[in-house]
């Protein structure tokens, strides 16, 4: 899998993209959804076992809130913010839900604080 395609299939757990829904989205659903998707085909047929596996790692990691996974990390709001640069208020405003935390965003964030690692989820 390379980066770009673990990409999409991350925007895609978040119900981003074409002809997705936050709505209807569960774990097989996204499974399902993903197979009929031509690229993503050729990574199904490769290993089905080990491509399974990390769609379901994908898509537990897209359910994970902000504040849950900051908590993991053992960080508060004013680490966090100075960890990443942010200001505080920011991560409050998300974590609140009073502005929109962009699903590349909350990848960025997840793979800074180690909870989302592309070269672990490539050795699944």
């Amino acid at each position: 899998m390379t980066y770009e395609q673990f990409h999409e299939l991350c925007k895609i757990a978040e119900g981003y993209g074409r002809g997705v829904s936050k709505r209807y989205l569960n774990v097989d659903q996204y499974i399902s959804y993903i197979n009929s998707i031509s690229w993503a085909q050729g990574l199904y047929k490769a290993n089905k076992a080990r491509f399974i596996a990390q769609l379901r790692e994908i898509y537990r990691i897209s359910k994970i809130k902000l504040s849950d996974a900051r908590e993991m990390s053992g960080l508060s709001r004013t680490e966090l913010s100075k960890r990443l640069n942010i200001p505080r208020r920011t991560i409050e405003d998300w974590e609140a839900g009073r502005s929109e935390l962009k699903y590349y965003i909350k990848m960025m964030i997840f793979e800074c604080l180690g909870i989302l690692n592309f070269d672990r989820l490539n050795n699944l």
